[in-house]
């Protein structure tokens, strides 16, 4: 499904600049939920990155685009 990352300032500007910039960005944090929708409340972030051991692989996922306009 489709959720709304919702990102505080504050966690933003503690990001690094480079991770900020990441074609795939990791979301930490906490799930929000009010009748049909559905928001991610960032607590950290972080790039990925295909050498981080133990984290998911995105190898095999289906490649989309999303055009929201």
């Amino acid at each position: 499904g489709i959720m709304n990352a919702v990102v505080p300032k504050a966690v933003w500007q503690h990001c690094d600049s480079r991770d900020r910039r990441a074609s795939v960005l990791m979301i930490k944090g906490r799930i929000q939920r009010r009748g049909e929708v559905v928001h991610l409340l960032a607590e950290q972030l972080a790039a990925w990155d295909e050498s981080d051991a133990g984290e998911p692989s995105l190898v095999g996922l289906p490649r989309m685009s999303r055009d929201f306009c």
